[in-house]
């Protein structure tokens, strides 16, 4: 019998190792789940002159049993963090201005071509040019009009790509810092909060909102 159980003990260690690779969240929920109800069990249910007979050292397996099986989570607001973050707020007035700054040509670049039409339409009426020059000025300024489409468009797609620049800056420079921070803190999940998306609802207790935009503007405060 001895010889049996000897046997078979490789292939239960690597039986059990497999099990425990496949564990998903939802084992672990139960796994805690599980591991409070025989904590409450112990305190409220069994009889007094039962307890008497716990030892410590049985509190103690049950104490680390517990933070074994316990998940540390937090979640941050999104909206928020975009917000209150120094680094997006200075992209923000930075795109801003940019966007002004074309808008601004763009409408100046306008008036001086709605103004040229102008001129162009007096001088037909008041007949001060010929047929042949009528002509040539008019495909002048339709050239200029499509210049301008093309002008509109074009800054049109700069603003876009600079959006685009800024996301993948901004992007890189939370995912960045957020593993410096769990490195301080020992999350094993850190969870995205917006509203309308994936994450529905978060007690209050673990959200990290205030003090992970605390700390990110902190560093970014020591690098300026």
């Amino acid at each position: 019998m001895s010889e049996e159980k000897t046997g078979q003990k490789p292939e239960n260690q690597t039986s059990n190792k497999q099990s425990k690779n496949k564990l998903n969240i939802n084992t672990l929920f139960n796994i805690i789940l599980l591991a409070g109800l025989i904590v409450l069990y112990g305190l409220y249910f069994l009889d007094p002159r039962d307890k008497q007979d716990v030892e410590p050292k049985d509190i103690d397996a049950i104490e680390k049993t517990l933070s074994d099986a316990t998940i540390n989570i937090g979640f941050v607001d999104s909206d928020e963090l975009m917000q209150r973050f120094t680094l997006a707020q200075k992209m923000r007035e930075e795109m801003l201005a940019e966007q002004r700054r074309l808008e601004s040509d763009l409408t100046q670049k306008q008036r001086n071509f709605q103004r040229r039409v102008e001129e162009f339409q007096q001088q037909i009426q008041r007949g001060l040019i010929s047929m042949e020059q009528a002509q040539v000025k008019e495909q002048e300024l339709m050239q200029e009009q499509q210049e301008l489409m093309m002008l509109s468009e074009e800054y049109s797609e700069r603003l876009q790509q600079k959006e685009i620049d800024f996301n993948v800056e901004l992007f890189d420079s939370i995912s960045s810092f957020m593993n410096r921070y769990n490195v301080e803190m020992g999350y094993d999940f850190i969870l995205n909060y917006s509203p309308g998306g994936g994450l529905l609802f978060g007690e209050e207790q673990y959200d990290i909102t205030d003090d992970f935009i605390e700390k990110i503007n902190e560093e970014m405060g020591e690098r300026q």
